[in-house]
């Protein structure tokens, strides 16, 4: 049986680049939860997790989601879009946001974060075995 899992305000391991600081604040087997501070960013790779959701909450600001390869939806706060298992999406933050990511079950994503940081930090592109590795299934 599993304990209570509490993070306080501010909370979480800290994993930052560039304009982007994200706090994890549940790394579980069950369930991922990170907090994200981002200061713009244009959109992902449209990709599909084939075994988990990928789901957003926004906290401050705007965020948008790539729901298909055609159409994107503008979420403000209180805004929430859920990825089920093998939907496209992708997100951008226009200009600045808050928000959470959650993954359900968790897929190690924290370990994904760390690894994706330390290949972009040093200037290199991460290798597709990376996302694969994490399901997450780039498009194109």
């Amino acid at each position: 049986m599993g304990s209570v899992i509490v993070v306080e305000a501010g909370g979480g391991e800290s994993i930052s680049s560039g304009t982007s600081v994200r706090h994890v604040k549940v790394d579980s087997e069950h369930l991922h939860v990170t907090e994200y501070a981002v200061e713009g960013a244009p959109m992902g790779d449209l990709h599909t997790h084939e075994r988990h959701a990928d789901a957003f909450y926004v906290l401050e600001g705007e965020l948008e989601v790539a729901v298909s390869e055609t159409e994107t939806v503008r979420l403000g706060p209180g805004g929430f879009a859920v990825a089920p298992p093998g939907a496209l999406h992708s997100f951008a933050v226009p200009e600045r946001a808050r928000f959470l990511n959650i993954h359900a079950p968790g897929m190690g994503f924290a370990t994904y974060l760390r690894e994706l940081v330390a290949i972009r930090g040093r200037g290199e592109e991460p290798p597709r075995e990376l996302f694969e590795r994490f399901d997450m299934h780039i498009r194109g």
